[in-house]
């Protein structure tokens, strides 16, 4: 029945520009998305082998904290600001002022962001001594604002992005193997990651302005509460799913040796960049979920039920096989003295399934179809469990327990989602067994 569905969904739903569109979109997003593979793969099994455990695992401890202030400075545009222009692509007027007030009020959030990190540095001892690492890794704020990759693929002109982050991560491979020689060099690894990414990111600032019209700014617009309560929802579900997303970091970190950290980031950092493989699909069919939920909310509600039926095969095969080579995985890619990595790899290889499928319920489903507050809801509460969950599980088996916790955190989220869902739409649910999608 399932596999019926899937292709009666694409066959009759779906028009050929339709498909083409689609595919081209996925094609550039899927371009960036290997640029940005590529260069994990090439540089994370040098930096690793160069710096060594402990200081891998100070590097990841300052891009956990400052992904809070990332998310901060973000506030929920990633997901909103999709929303916002996707359904705005030939409202040049509309195009102005949505993109005047994300940007002004990030700015201000930013600034905000610099402060609170400044203060929690100098208020904690364990952080002083590399308040460098942490300010360097901060770079990555500045550099995402002005990427605005909300832009580009509520736009569905992800291409005009890929040449510029091909260059900024040319720039980056290039720095790090000709300065990073000594483990005492482990600054350059945030340095010249900020570096690049500021370089990509005033390239696709320029682009904005003057390829896409958006200059001048129409500061008369400016609504910042306007934006920012409607962006609340998602800006906490953002936050609190960094509870469970980087938090487990800084709490090993506070618990455990910098070097327990690094294997354990060692581990979640390959988990997450193979998760990322379905990135290009999710990210393309969000905007045109959001157009399409517009015109058309039953076509679209179709087209999203056969999508996840294809992305739940995939992301499990990619999960299993994780599972069964995650020793090889990490000796090859992270080296011997990772080698205990592979066990991080194994426990939490299913998250690859789980954290793909709560994006579409949860990212796509949800907050496209009236149900952001549920799955705020959903989100804050596993952010709250997975706190107490990782905080318990690391004081008892260390990288070990963090690992649990990760995968722990993916599963609570998705059965809330799901009771969420099923609570609203339980008489659709059933009718859908019976071959009548009717999620009105």
């Amino acid at each position: 029945m399932k596999l019926k569905l899937f292709n009666s969904s694409f066959r009759n739903f779906l028009t050929f520009s339709e498909i083409k569109k689609l595919i081209f979109n996925f094609l550039s997003y899927g371009s960036y998305q290997v640029i940005t593979y590529l260069s994990y793969l090439i540089t994370i099994p040098y930096i690793v082998r160069v710096v060594g455990k402990a200081n891998f695992g100070i590097i990841s401890m300052a891009l956990a904290l400052v992904s809070y202030m990332a998310i901060i400075s973000e506030f929920g545009f990633s997901i909103n600001g999709v929303q916002y222009i996707a359904q705005n692509q030939n409202n040049s007027i509309k195009k102005r002022e949505i993109v005047t007030n994300i940007f002004a009020l990030q700015l201000l959030l930013m600034l905000g962001s610099f402060i609170l990190l400044f203060i929690i540095i100098n208020s904690i001892s364990q952080f002083q001594p590399y308040r460098n690492i942490f300010y360097f890794t901060f770079l990555i704020i500045p550099a995402n604002i002005t990427m605005a990759l909300w832009f580009y693929i509520g736009m569905e002109k992800i291409k005009y992005l890929s040449v510029i982050i091909l260059i900024s991560k040319v720039l980056y491979i290039v720095l790090i193997f000709i300065f990073l020689i000594r483990a005492e060099d482990f600054y350059f690894v945030p340095l010249f990651n900020g570096i690049a990414a500021l370089f990509a990111g005033l390239c696709s600032l320029y682009l904005i302005l003057f390829k896409f019209k958006i200059y001048p700014p129409d500061f008369k617009s400016i609504k910042i509460i306007k934006y920012i309560k409607s962006n609340w929802n998602i800006f906490l579900s953002f936050l609190s799913m960094n509870l469970y997303r980087n938090s487990n970091v800084l709490i090993l970190g506070f618990l455990v040796t910098e070097s327990s950290v690094g294997i354990y980031s060692g581990g979640e950092k390959i988990v997450i960049v193979l998760q990322s493989i379905f990135a290009p699909i999710t990210q393309v069919i969000y905007p045109y979920i959001s157009r399409l939920r517009v015109n058309d909310p039953q076509k679209s509600k179709k087209i999203l039920i056969a999508l996840t039926v294809f992305i739940s095969v995939g992301t499990f095969l990619v999960s299993f096989l994780l599972y069964v080579f995650s020793t090889k995985i990490a000796l090859i890619v992270l080296g011997e003295e990772f080698i205990k990595s592979g066990s991080i790899i194994k426990i939490s290889s299913f998250v690859v399934f789980f954290g793909t499928l709560n994006f579409i319920l949860g990212i796509i489903f949800m907050t496209n179809y009236g149900m952001k507050n549920e799955f705020t809801k959903a989100v804050l509460l596993t952010g709250i469990l997975n706190v107490i969950i990782c905080y318990l599980l690391s004081y008892m088996w260390q990288e070990i327990g963090t690992a649990f916790a990760f995968l722990g955190a993916e599963i609570i989220l998705f059965l809330l989602l799901l009771f969420f869902i099923n609570r609203k739409y339980k008489d659709a649910i059933k009718n859908l067994f019976y071959k009548k999608i009717s999620l009105t």
